[in-house]
């Protein structure tokens, strides 16, 4: 069976954990100490937000438009976070727009979150970026269309 002709659910699923695992490879081996998301968190990510909204996350990202994907956020991600970055405090994804990115990317200097401000500002053509809040964490996601099937891989430096 051809990658593209499986379950979408099971194809960012497998490339979701597949780039996490590769990830705590390389903080085990350089004695980091990050917390990751559980392979239970990811996919019931995958099943629950990613999968139901598919199509609204390829609208929204179709442009280099940052979507923002949401599974139980708590505290004040719900009371503050979110509807500052323009949430209407029922739908799981959402857009924001090119200025309020920059804003975001502005308050977080090189000192406090350098992975996510750079990934804030970056636009690379044929890549879609879709920040994810988990609970009380949020993970960067870089998606990848291709004949093969999407590919969901988190940022670079931006687990822990």
């Amino acid at each position: 069976m051809a990658k593209r002709d499986r379950p979408l659910t099971e194809l960012v699923s497998k490339s979701l954990e597949a780039a996490l695992a590769r990830q705590r490879t390389r903080e085990i081996l350089s004695q980091d100490s990050a917390i990751v998301p559980s392979s239970v968190v990811i996919e019931r990510f995958a099943r629950e937000v990613v999968i139901p909204n598919w199509s609204r996350i390829l609208d929204i990202t179709a442009d280099n438009t940052l979507c923002v994907a949401l599974l139980e956020p708590k505290n004040e991600w719900v009371t503050t976070g979110l509807p500052k970055m323009g949430w209407n405090g029922r739908s799981p994804v959402f857009s924001v727009n090119r200025s309020l990115a920059e804003r975001m990317a502005a308050r977080m200097s090189a000192v406090t979150d350098p992975v996510t401000a750079a990934w804030l500002r970056r636009r690379v053509r044929g890549q879609r970026r879709i920040f994810a809040v988990m609970h009380l964490g949020t993970l960067l996601l870089n998606l990848t269309l291709s004949p093969d099937g999407p590919t969901l891989e988190p940022e670079p430096g931006s687990l822990g």
